[in-house]
C-alpha cells in the first residue's frame, strides 16, 4: 500500500528580521515622533545655510549680542552712537551729526589735518558703508563725512563670535 499525501496550499512566506523590526518601530509612536524630529534636523542642517542671507563664516562685531529680529538692524537708537563711536576711532570730532533717510551727515573736525582714510573707520563698523569725506577746508582740519546706513536681517540672530 502506497501512502501519498498531497497538500494544496502554498506555504506560508517566512518574514524577514527586517520586516519584524520595521514593524516593530512603527509600532512605537515615541520612536517614530524621533524618527521625524531627526529627519527635520537633518534637512535644517542640510538646506539651512542655503536659505541664510549671511556668510556662515562672518561675524558682525556690532550685532554680536543683539536678538534675532524681523526688524533691520541697525535700529534707530544705535545709529547715533554707533557713528559718534566710529568718528571718535577715526579721531575726529564731531560738530553736527543729521540723518537724512538712510544715510548720515556729520561736520567734522579734527586738531590735526583729516587723513582721507580715515573714513575706512566708519566703513568697518557694520553699521555703515560707503562713507566719503567731502567739503575739505583749506587747512584740512574740517569737513562733512556722509555714510550710508548698512541695513541687515537676523532672523535667526547674527553669527556668534568665536571664543564667546
Amino acid at each position: 500500500m502506497t501512502l501519498t499525501v498531497t497538500n494544496t496550499e502554498v506555504p506560508a512566506k517566512g518574514r524577514s528580521l527586517w520586516d519584524d523590526a520595521r514593524d516593530r518601530l512603527l509600532a512605537n509612536r515615541a520612536a517614530v515622533a524621533s524618527l521625524i524630529v531627526l529627519a527635520f534636523i537633518a534637512l535644517v542642517s542640510l538646506f539651512g545655510p542655503i536659505l541664510s542671507p549671511h556668510n556662515f563664516d562672518t561675524v558682525y562685531r556690532d550685532y554680536v549680542k543683539v536678538p534675532a529680529s524681523l526688524e533691520a538692524y541697525p535700529r534707530a537708537d544705535q545709529v547715533e552712537p554707533g557713528f559718534l563711536s566710529a568718528a571718535r576711532r577715526a579721531r575726529v570730532s564731531v560738530e553736527s551729526y543729521e540723518r537724512d533717510g538712510d544715510n548720515v551727515i556729520a561736520k567734522v573736525t579734527s586738531s590735526r589735518e583729516i587723513d582721507p582714510r580715515s573714513v575706512r573707520y566708519i566703513d568697518r563698523s557694520d553699521l555703515f558703508r560707503n562713507a566719503e569725506l567731502t567739503d575739505v577746508s583749506a587747512d584740512d582740519k574740517s569737513a562733512t563725512l556722509s555714510a550710508e546706513i548698512n541695513f541687515m536681517h537676523f532672523y535667526f540672530g547674527p553669527t556668534p563670535m568665536a571664543g564667546t
